[in-house]
């Protein structure tokens, strides 16, 4: 628990606005029509209250780098000036976080991610054990705050409950798919598992545990995909994870056996379709395919820099980036992560690896990881997973005013 007698200095805040920039980057309902405001508020915050415990001209060099390198990414991926700048000032800051406030501003982020699916998982609980789905309804989201246009011309709009939403046409299946405050329920499928990944999946803790349940209840494939990946990583360095996640497929089977929606969220979803891949990929629509193929056809300067494309069917998939940015946007990118990798670990481990190669896998469907979310995450899954890490561990696990959670 955090220590009352200095938990509210200058360093301690910045920890909290660190965390609550990374609640705000994954864009929860309730600040949908004013995101930008708040996230360009903390990063202002963070710029005037933030004072490195060691200045360390590597790492501000380093910074600046990613800086410039996010800033040409999100111009050439057709994001606005003020967007752009707002996520290279925002790298900039997170590289500047020392270890120790790396891994504090995780745990804080891993609590209040938590936190934000308490109120979800609770009215889940309510509305199936009442068969009542309008209980506690607060009304719809206001359509002109709506994030994805491409639901608004299917007709989908978001049912608004106390701290969370979900999409109406879900409200008509027997069970209906976890979305906390977010948008989608593979948001919280992604991040769940990414935050359990970073952590090696220690579930001593009420955090830990929430954020299971809460991915369990999004029936979110990518959950169950990433997190199986690395288990099975896992257990080549210990059998018991293997144990665990076999008797874990055979609860879903179970629980599926006896539901026919809930069979088709989970192991149909898994099942090869008649093109040869999962029938539970829904990522790539069939314009971002269209996309894809006109790139790949494309004169050496577009093939290079990125086509003009811009995507009216809500997908996401890893071929955005490439459609988008080119190969030399491809290569900005690699170049991104692999600065912030050389921030926490100078060589390979198997840990490391297990965990980059899962991180990697997440963009297969989910490719906007450039963001203080998935950056605070990858940071510190590649700290904590780097092979000398664990004596540094304790010891910041001593000086830390919050503590694992």
């Amino acid at each position: 628990m955090p220590n009352s007698s200095n938990f509210y200095t200058v360093k301690n805040a910045n920890i909290y606005l660190v965390a609550f920039l990374c609640i705000f980057s994954l864009n929860p309902f309730f600040i949908w029509g004013w995101a930008r405001e708040f996230q360009v508020a903390l990063i202002f915050a963070l710029i005037i209250l933030y004072k490195p415990t060691v200045l360390c001209y590597k790492d501000f060099f380093l910074g600046i780098f990613v800086s410039i390198l996010a800033l040409y990414f999100y111009i050439a991926n057709n994001a606005s000036w003020l967007g752009s700048i707002y996520y290279a000032v925002s790298l900039f800051i997170l590289m500047q976080l020392s270890d120790k406030e790396m891994r504090e501003s995780f745990y804080l982020f891993k609590r209040l991610f938590a936190l934000t699916l308490v109120p979800a998982i609770i009215l889940w609980g309510l509305h199936h054990a009442s068969s009542d789905f309008s209980l506690f309804s607060m009304g719809y989201v206001d359509e002109s705050l709506m994030p994805d246009p491409a639901k608004l011309e299917n007709n989908q709009l978001y049912v608004r409950y106390p701290f969370s939403i979900v999409l109406d046409y879900m409200l008509e299946e027997p069970y209906y798919r976890l979305f906390g405050p977010y948008d989608e329920p593979g948001v919280v499928g992604t991040a769940a598992a990414l935050l359990l990944a970073a952590d090696r999946f220690k579930i001593r803790s009420y955090s830990s545990l929430i954020i299971i349940v809460g991915g369990i209840l999004s029936f979110s494939l990518a959950f169950y995909a990433l997190s199986a990946m690395y288990i099975v990583f896992l257990s080549f360095k210990n059998y018991r994870y293997l144990i665990a996640l076999i008797v874990a497929v055979i609860m879903v089977v179970g629980v599926a056996s006896e539901s026919e929606y809930i069979r088709m969220l989970t192991i149909d979803r898994v099942a090869m379709s008649e093109s040869g891949g999962f029938s539970g990929d829904n990522r790539s629509s069939e314009d971002l395919n269209k996309a894809f193929d006109v790139w790949m056809s494309s004169p050496p300067s577009s093939f290079l820099l990125g086509i003009d494309w811009v995507d009216e069917s809500g997908s996401s998939s890893w071929k955005q980036i490439p459609i988008r940015v080119g190969v030399f946007g491809v290569m900005v990118f690699i170049l991104i992560l692999s600065a912030i990798f050389l921030r926490y670990a100078s060589f390979f481990s198997w840990p490391v690896l297990a965990f980059i190669l899962v991180f990697i896998a997440s963009l297969y469907q989910r490719t906007g990881v450039l963001v203080p979310a998935y950056i605070v995450i990858f940071s510190y899954g590649v700290l904590f997973h780097f092979k000398n890490i664990e004596p540094l561990i304790k010891k910041l696990k001593g000086d830390s005013n919050l503590g694992g959670v």
